[in-house]
């Protein structure tokens, strides 16, 4: 317990003390206002050095795989009709093992006159190395995936494949084959990738309307195996019709709704693809119209 101080009873002497106590008061403010400002100093020193003499650790962004990589802004005009004007953009997205046979392809396909039928051109020298080459870019980058299926694409505007008044839908199912192939290794991928989200979409269209044409070729009945071909494959690819959506599926839903919802159907399951892809696609009708 703190003993009390004994004041003394000369009032002189109190006055005195009095006094000594308030100066120490007033010495113990002064002390404790020069230690305040002196970290304060300190303070404002150090936050000097940090803002002009010392670099800010930098941010660090998550590095786009595809920034060395070519761009191609609206790639779906690649796959529509004017696709031919900037056909020669292509070239740069090819590895430099593939680049020379591609290059032959993309003249030999965008400058094919004349609509021949599709397996006719398909057989000869030209299209036996066309097929080659849409081979090897399957096989290879995301970039060269999509170069592979812009020369379909114009492969498909090039040639004749409806089937006619003779039903041979056999230009229609070697054309159906080859989107096939290409939705097979990207369809899926594609999907959930910024470049091929929406030429994957279109490639699941033109598959459709493809396959039904080859269907509905005889002018009396049906030509079952193509299309029984094009919904069992549709199935797997898009999970649609068996209740499990992949991601091309449900990208294919948000989309295209009616499309995807023709899926269920017992019969023409095909045709809402057939629809959409008239309208994204209008002159894609198997027989060259300018």
């Amino acid at each position: 317990m703190p003993i009390a101080p004994i004041m003394p009873d000369d009032s002189r002497t109190r006055v005195a003390y009095d006094q000594r106590v308030s100066a120490s008061a007033q010495s113990g403010k002064s002390r404790a206002g020069l230690a305040a400002l002196a970290a304060g100093a300190v303070l404002l020193l150090v936050v000097a050095v940090v803002v002009r003499g010392i670099e800010p650790a930098r941010m660090v962004l998550p590095k786009d795989v595809a920034d060395d990589r070519p761009r191609i802004p609206e790639p779906m005009q690649l796959l529509a009709h004017g696709a031919r004007l900037r056909a020669p953009e292509l070239d740069a997205l090819i590895e430099p093992a593939h680049k020379s046979e591609f290059k032959a392809s993309r003249q030999a396909v965008f400058r094919l006159d004349g609509c021949p039928p599709l397996v006719e051109w398909i057989d000869g020298a030209d299209g036996q190395a066309f097929e080659r080459t849409c081979s090897d870019l399957r096989s290879g980058t995301r970039d060269e995936a999509f170069a592979s299926l812009a020369l379909v694409f114009q492969l498909a505007r090039a040639t004749e494949w409806r089937p006619g008044l003779l039903a041979h839908s056999e230009h229609a199912e070697r054309l159906g084959a080859m989107l096939q192939e290409w939705l097979r290794v990207w369809g899926e991928r594609g999907a959930r990738d910024p470049l091929l989200s929406e030429p994957a979409l279109a490639a699941t269209l033109l598959y459709g309307h493809v396959m039904r044409t080859a269907w509905r070729a005889p002018i009396v009945g049906y030509n079952a195996a193509p299309y029984d071909r094009g919904v069992a494959f549709l199935s797997d690819l898009t999970g649609i019709p068996v209740g499990h959506d992949t991601m091309l599926g449900e990208a294919l839903q948000s989309r295209y709704a009616r499309a995807a919802a023709r899926l269920h159907a017992d019969k023409d399951a095909l045709s809402g693809l057939d629809e959409e892809c008239s309208v994204l696609f209008p002159d894609m009708t198997g027989e060259c119209t300018p």
